[in-house]
């Protein structure tokens, strides 16, 4: 995995792996479509879907390439914060620990129990 700026407007991230790949009738027919999963009963078949549907809310995209019996790469594409997005989103008020009822709570995460030592 690899993070890079595209230009001055955009991250993207690499993801590649050495898996079996996929070809490009799977990748165009059936990755992105929702509910198409090739894990039978275990799969709900809208996790890229819903990633790429997502990325181009944002104003990015999620592009890929395969190669079947080598691998296949993922380029994640993102909008870089201008300043007036990033001006609205330091305005935004998250919680912390201190606003943050439960004592046993990770500051960070917000999971219950998960600042508890053993």
């Amino acid at each position: 995995m690899t993070l890079a700026l595209a230009d001055a407007d955009a991250a993207v991230v690499h993801i590649r792996d050495t898996g079996t790949g996929m070809s490009e009738s799977f990748i165009r027919d059936r990755l992105f479509k929702p509910f198409e999963s090739t894990k039978g009963l275990t799969g709900m078949g809208i996790g890229v879907f819903e990633s790429r549907e997502y990325a181009r809310q944002l104003g990015g995209d999620i592009t890929v390439s395969s190669t079947p019996g080598k691998g296949t790469a993922f380029a994640v594409r993102l909008p870089l914060a201008s300043e007036e997005t990033a001006s609205a989103a330091n305005a935004v008020t998250l919680p912390n620990a201190a606003q943050t009822d439960d004592p046993d709570c990770d500051a960070v995460t917000h999971q219950p129990g998960a600042g508890v030592a053993d």
